[in-house]
Formats: structure tokens, sequence, C-alpha cells
């Protein structure tokens, strides 16, 4: 590659070995230096974990439209969510997992990216018409939508007319709050928690 003093080789090796796996970044580099010390060093140099950092930020989301394609033919359900506030901004995300349970807890291989965007708000109205584009995107609706119940997405999810299902640990620490919500042990322990962070 001009003006780099790694290969395309290591890059791609790089690369592949972080988006095709769920090791870190570290351990990245300790497999490439394995690889490049069976092959006698003809690889070249290793790079440190922030280079590799690097190149799997400057690939941006084409792995993840690719990935998107391949994955979500089958029946998926949608996880949607969106992020806390920074600054003036917040995340929207949706997700595609098997609709079907596999026989293990979600893992990072079985999800599939569908949808990030950036704004200020996300009104149930935009959060329909989200749904729908990707719908079409991905060639079908989901069999179900996942959510943590707040009012934008249900409202959304609601006017997209897809069953709705909120996550278990939201439902849960619901109906703990609602039974012990005006505890004065409740409230110490989540006060003590929320310092925790």
């Amino acid at each position: 590659i001009q003006r780099h003093r790694f290969s395309l080789l290591i890059v791609q090796l790089s690369v592949l070995i972080y988006t095709q796996t769920n090791c870190g970044l570290r351990t990245v580099v300790t497999i490439l230096g394995i690889i490049s010390k069976c092959f006698g060093g003809k690889l070249g140099k290793v790079p440190c974990y922030n280079t590799v950092e690097n190149w799997i930020k400057k690939l941006g989301l084409s792995v993840y439209e690719e990935d998107r394609k391949a994955k979500c033919c089958q029946e998926y359900a949608m996880v949607i969510d969106e992020s806390i506030m920074i600054n003036k901004e917040k995340l929207f995300l949706l997700l595609g997992i098997p609709a079907e349970h596999q026989g293990h807890p979600v893992n990072h291989g079985d999800v599939t990216i569908l949808h990030m965007e950036v704004g200020a708000q996300f009104a149930g109205d935009d959060i329909c018409k989200t749904i729908q584009k990707v719908s079409t995107n991905v060639g079908n609706r989901p069999e179900y939508i996942v959510s943590d119940q707040g009012h934008n997405l249900v409202n959304g999810i609601g006017k997209s007319g897809i069953p709705a299902v909120s996550d278990i640990s939201h439902a849960m620490g619901n109906i703990v709050k609602r039974r012990y919500g005006k505890s004065d042990e409740f409230k110490g322990l989540t006060t003590l928690l929320g310092n925790i962070r």
C-alpha cells in the first residue's frame, strides 16, 4: 500500500480477524505475531492495536452493509433502541437477530446492524418510517420488534403494525420497580448503585 509501512496482507488479516471473530484488538495483534512467526517474519512488521483500531474505523459501514444483506434473508426479529443524549444528539439503532431461538443466548455473531442514525430526537412517526424503510431494504418485515418500551419507540412500533416485545431486563426492572419502588430500602439501594457508576 502506497505511503503505508504495513503490507496489504497485514491490513486484510487484521480487519478479517477482528470482524470475523469475537476477539479484541490486542488479541488481533497477538494472532498476527503468531502468524508472522509461522511464516518466518515474511509478513513484515506487526502493527500495534491502535493501528488495527484505526483500520477498523476507516473500514466504516461497508462490512456491516454486506453483513446485513447476507444474514437477514431468513425470518428475523428487530431490536431497536435509542441511546442517551450525547451533547444534543442521540443514536437510533436497529439490529436484526434470528426470530427463532438458536439454542443459546443471543451473541455477537447472531446480530446484524440494520440501521444507525444520529439526530436530536426521534418521534414515533420517524421511528415507524425508519422501520418500514429498513424492512423494505432487508426484503421482508421482522416477525416482531424488541425494545425497552420507551414512549416514542412504543408509538413508532405500534404505528408499524409489527408485534412488540419488551426486552427482559427492562421488563423485569419495571416489575421490581412497581413492587418495591416506594420502599426506602429499595431507594437506598438504587442510590448506592447509581453512585457506583
